[in-house]
């Protein structure tokens, strides 16, 4: 009996131990202070269910994401030549709206700034635009964050958000540079110049101009 006793308490303490690490390593993250888009060198998505994904300049990479105590990041990416497949950082956030990720081991710092849609109803990139080297080819943004590009009877739908002057484009049939590729999720920089618009993604630019 008193075996039986002992080995009920062994049990309860290591239940209570598996509780605890489990809470640590996998906590709900609906409202952590990561989960949106941070944009900075790297624009990353941080989705609730602990998936994301990172615009780098090659590509868009996918990647589970996890946070421990002590303001800890694992970032485990998908298989990438260019991109690690771990990686490990501090977390620092400001009232500012800003993120601060540490790599010691690595000597790195980056610094993101949440992307937060800004009102479309009478935003300048409104209406149809078309590009300055292929008239046929053209932009149509919507007041209801959808949109359609592409060539009269050969344009993709997809959908938007802007913030400052970062637009953000979500296109399962994206079309970059020519060549099909990955890029499912989309970050440009924008600027605006009278009915001039000019679009960048890392060295690639387009420009536009309204009709």
């Amino acid at each position: 009996m008193k075996k039986i006793l002992i080995l009920a308490v062994i049990m309860s303490f290591l239940l209570v131990a598996l509780v605890a690490f489990v809470g640590c390593n996998s906590a709900d993250l609906t409202h952590h202070q990561l989960v949106g888009t941070w944009a900075g060198t790297i624009v990353r998505t941080f989705n609730a269910d602990g998936t994301g994904y990172a615009m780098h300049r090659t590509g868009t990479v996918n990647f589970t994401w996890s946070v421990r105590s002590g303001n800890r990041l694992t970032i485990r990416n998908e298989q990438h030549d260019d991109i690690p497949r771990r990686e490990n950082w501090e977390y620092s956030s400001s009232i500012a709206g800003s993120i601060t990720l540490i790599d010691r081991e690595n000597n790195t710092t980056e610094t993101s700034f949440r992307f937060m849609a800004d009102n479309t109803a009478a935003h300048p990139i409104l209406g149809i635009w078309e590009w300055t080297n292929d008239s046929a080819w053209r932009y149509n943004f919507r007041m209801d964050g959808t949109g359609t590009r592409g060539v009269y009877g050969s344009t993709t739908e997809f959908t938007w958000q802007i913030s400052g002057n970062v637009l953000s484009i979500h296109d399962p049939k994206a079309l970059l540079g020519g060549d099909y590729n990955t890029l499912v999720n989309e970050i440009w920089a924008v600027t605006f110049s009278g009915r001039n618009m000019v679009l960048m993604f890392g060295e690639t630019e387009f420009s536009y101009r309204r009709i």
